[in-house]
């Protein structure tokens, strides 16, 4: 997640038109004119919608700060991306800038940026409701196919991922989270990787970052990929099915047809399943620790409405990631 100010101050340069000179900018390393692309929404990136890219369709149009670790994975997830295309995998291929590349750092009035530009995905984005054991089931066995391709992708850029006791800034004040999540570390680092594989994992394999198109899945957003457990991508895809989201509830008929359709493709052990819920409360301190860093704006008389909505949903899903992570310890 980009931190809010740095949400905001892109904000501020997007006009009523939903235009922004830093997308202007930015979107010239494509050759594109200015105005092509309009704001969409900033998340773990800054995104806009170019409607006409080329004759095969819309495109996206992503950027963050150069020079922070949302560059670094933006530029890992482009190549990764690359490579999984030429492994015959159903993703989204990034297109290469005027210059040939993947990715461009781009000099813009406020700032340089890294910025790439991916096709929309053919197919249809599907909410939970209206998913069924067959897409579930093929969703899974996508996943696997990722999986059993992460040999060849082993050579990609990975990211340093830092321990959450050298990471955790302000919640040092907060000496129960820090046990909680010192303990849920210690209980991942010591699975057994005789009985738990290993890989190139996508990191975000999710429903949003899906199309479905007549028994094909299309998958993209490749910001979070590195090498890890692969049962902690499962974990991670999953979250709406086993419930560990805010708001959610367990979907077991979909979990098991998701289970499926993933050991139809590659092996998934027991013991590998059973860890699902531990992956699911590491994911939940990553997520703290990540909306701690993002909330970085305090509440004004004069925010913008959406900012405010923002903050606040932010703090909520923060809120119940680190009650969950609590509690989870304590019944333990």
């Amino acid at each position: 997640m980009l931190k809010l100010s740095e949400i905001a101050r892109l904000r501020r340069t997007v006009d009523a038109s939903w235009r922004s000179p830093v997308a202007d900018a930015a979107a010239s390393a494509w050759g594109l004119p200015a105005g092509a692309a309009r704001f969409w929404r900033s998340s773990a990136s800054h995104v806009f919608v170019v409607p006409a890219a080329s004759p095969g369709g819309p495109a996206y149009l992503r950027f963050v700060p150069a020079g922070s670790a949302h560059a670094l994975a933006m530029a890992r997830g482009a190549e990764t991306m690359q490579r999984w295309d030429d492994a015959g995998l159903p993703v989204t291929r990034p297109v290469p800038s005027s210059a040939g590349r993947l990715t461009e750092q781009v000099e813009t009035e406020d700032g340089e940026v890294v910025a790439m530009l991916v096709p929309a995905a053919s197919g249809e984005e599907l909410e939970l409701e209206e998913l069924s054991a067959e897409q579930a089931s093929l969703w899974g066995a996508v996943l696997a196919q990722v999986h059993s391709a992460s040999v060849s992708l082993e050579r990609a850029p990975t990211p340093s991922r830092p321990r959450h006791d050298a990471d955790l800034g302000d919640l040092r004040t907060d000496p129960g989270f820090v046990r909680a999540a010192t303990t849920i570390e210690a209980a991942v680092a010591a699975l057994d990787p005789s009985t738990h594989a290993r890989g190139t994992i996508h990191g975000d394999f999710e429903l949003d970052n899906l199309r479905f198109d007549a028994g094909r899945i299309t998958f993209f957003d490749a910001d979070e990929t590195r090498s890890g457990w692969l049962a902690a991508d499962v974990a991670l895809a999953v979250r709406d099915l086993t419930g560990v989201t805010l708001d959610g509830e367990p979907h077991p008929e979909l979990l098991a047809a998701f289970l499926a359709g993933y050991r139809n493709e590659r092996t998934f052990t027991s013991e590998e399943e059973s860890s699902l819920p531990l992956f699911g409360l590491a994911a939940s301190v990553s997520l703290v620790l990540d909306l701690d860093r993002a909330l970085d704006l305090d509440e004004r008389d004069d925010d913008a409405d959406w900012l405010a909505e923002l903050r606040r949903n932010l703090h909520r899903h923060r809120r119940w990631h680190r009650d969950r992570v609590l509690a989870s310890v304590a019944v333990a």
